[in-house]
C-alpha cells in the first residue's frame, strides 16, 4: 500500500532561514520550557520525537509515532489543515535517517469529522552537507523544514514542529505547524482535537518571515519500503 502511495515520488526539499518559537523543548519532545521561559509539564510523557541526526539511531521505537494535526497558513491569511498519523519506521538512506511514516488527510474544520484526500506522510532527518534537517513531507500536498530543527513543547506541553514550507497544490510558501495529539497511531483524536488545531494555528502564526532555498530531492520509494 505504501509503495502504491509514493511510487516514483521525488519531493523537492525546503529550508527555512528564520526562527519561530512555539515553546522550548528537549530532543524527545518530552520536556522543556514554554514560550515564556517557564517550565511546562509534557502532556505526552511517552513521546519519542528525536532531534535530527545524520546517523540512524539504534533505538527500535518509531520516531514521531502517534496522531498529529497540521496547519498551513497561506500568504492571504487563510489556513489549510488536516491530520497526520505516523505508525511505521522508515528505511534509512544516505540522505534520510530516523524517519517515521504513515498517512495524512485534509480536514474541512477543527472538528474534522470526515478526513478526506488521504495520502502518505513522513517525518525524518534529511542529511545535507551542512548537517541534518528535521523535515515533514505530506505526499504532494505539503512540505516543511522545522525552523528550530527539533520538536519543541508549546505552552500547553504538547510537542510541536513548525517552520517554513510549501503548499504544493498552488506552490505557495506557507507558515506550517504540526502539534501532536497522542502517541497511539489509531486516528482516534478524541475531544481535544479542536483545541489542538487552535494550538497549531497559533504556532503557524508565530513562524517568522523566511528565505526558502532548495535542498536535494529525496527518493521516497527507498525510504518507505
Amino acid at each position: 500500500m505504501k509503495r502504491m502511495l509514493v511510487a516514483g515520488a521525488l519531493i523537492l526539499g525546503l529550508v527555512a532561514c528564520g526562527k519561530n518559537n512555539p515553546g522550548g523543548g528537549g530532543g524527545n519532545g518530552n520536556g522543556g520550557n514554554g514560550d515564556n521561559g517557564t517550565t511546562v509539564t509534557p502532556v505526552l510523557t511517552d513521546a519519542y520525537n528525536p532531534d535530527p541526526s545524520a546517523t540512524e539511531s539504534t533505538d527500535p521505537r518509531v520516531p514521531y509515532k502517534g496522531d498529529w494535526v497540521w496547519v498551513a497558513k497561506l500568504p492571504d491569511g487563510s489556513y489549510q489543515q488536516g491530520v497526520m498519523t505516523i505508525s511505521e519506521r522508515g528505511q534509512p538512506t544516505d540522505q534520510a535517517k530516523n524517519g517515521g511514516f504513515g498517512s495524512n488527510s485534509t480536514c474541512a474544520n477543527d472538528t474534522c469529522t470526515t478526513p478526506t484526500n488521504e495520502t502518505f506522510a513522513v517525518v525524518l532527518s534529511q542529511v545535507t552537507n551542512s548537517g541534518a534537517q528535521l523535515r515533514a513531507i505530506l505526499g504532494s500536498r505539503l512540505t516543511m523544514t522545522d525552523s528550530d530543527n527539533k520538536v519543541t513543547l508549546n505552552a500547553k506541553g504538547r510537542p510541536v514542529m513548525s517552520g517554513a514550507g510549501t503548499w504544493e497544490p498552488t506552490s505557495q510558501t506557507a507558515k506550517v505547524a504540526f502539534v501532536q495529539v497522542d502517541t497511539n497511531p489509531d486516528k482516534s483524536y478524541g475531544t481535544v482535537l479542536s483545541d489542538v488545531f487552535t494550538q497549531a494555528k497559533t504556532a503557524a502564526d508565530q513562524v517568522t518571515a523566511q528565505r526558502v532555498q532548495s535542498l536535494p530531492s529525496l527518493d521516497l520509494d527507498s525510504i518507505l519500503k
